[in-house]
């Protein structure tokens, strides 16, 4: 580890000084880049009939540096960048007999207490994971609001240990773990980007 770390340093040290493109900038602060992460399982969460399974994705702690970014970036091989925590903590879902399935649950991560809701947490959603084909599938529509309550009532303590942002928010195609009704937050109008050359 530690020399990866050194290279970077090294690469970064002979990489000439140079006016870099100002969305690689703010793209770069937006992150917290490293090369690569590690996929952490956290221990498993019992709920009613069935368990969730927290899992995120680690830095490897070797970061990058504005330079060594926009080189990579440039040159079309950021792909062995990872943004730190860009999936977030997120709950598949297995059955009680450990088969794991293709639902995964998530919370709203966009939402925020109103003043006088400070105590409420997030919605949280359920979903089909993407890596999950080869899984079961699980039929989260015919859950009640008993297993609803407890899935809840299993992912919640997480919301003390770590802050929101690091949480993988619910996708747009999700549909309400508990409270039942509950809407997704909508994401804010990003601006509207202008295009530029690739240019550092």
């Amino acid at each position: 580890m530690n020399e990866l770390v050194d290279a970077i340093e090294e690469f970064d040290a002979a990489l000439p000084e140079m006016e870099i493109d100002e969305d690689v900038s703010r793209e770069f602060d937006e992150g917290d880049w490293s090369l690569g992460s590690e996929l952490e399982v956290l221990a498993p969460r019992d709920i009613l009939r069935g368990f969730l399974v927290p899992i995120r994705n680690a830095a490897t702690g070797v970061p990058v540096t504005l330079k060594v970014f926009a080189f990579l970036t440039i040159n079309d091989c950021k792909d062995i960048l990872d943004r730190h925590l860009h999936q977030g903590i997120h709950y598949p879902y297995a059955l009680a007999d450990n088969t794991h399935t293709t639902t995964m649950v998530c919370w709203d991560t966009r939402w925020r207490p109103g003043p006088k809701h400070r105590n409420q947490i997030p919605s949280l959603f359920h979903e089909l994971h993407g890596k999950g084909a080869k899984f079961a599938s699980a039929r989260p529509g015919r859950w009640g609001d008993e297993k609803r309550k407890s899935i809840r009532d299993a992912c919640a303590p997480d919301l003390l240990k770590w802050p929101i942002g690091e949480f993988r928010c619910a996708s747009d195609r999700s549909s309400p773990v508990w409270p039942r009704g509950a809407s997704l937050t909508p994401r804010l109008p990003q601006p509207a980007k202008t295009k530029r050359g690739k240019h550092l």
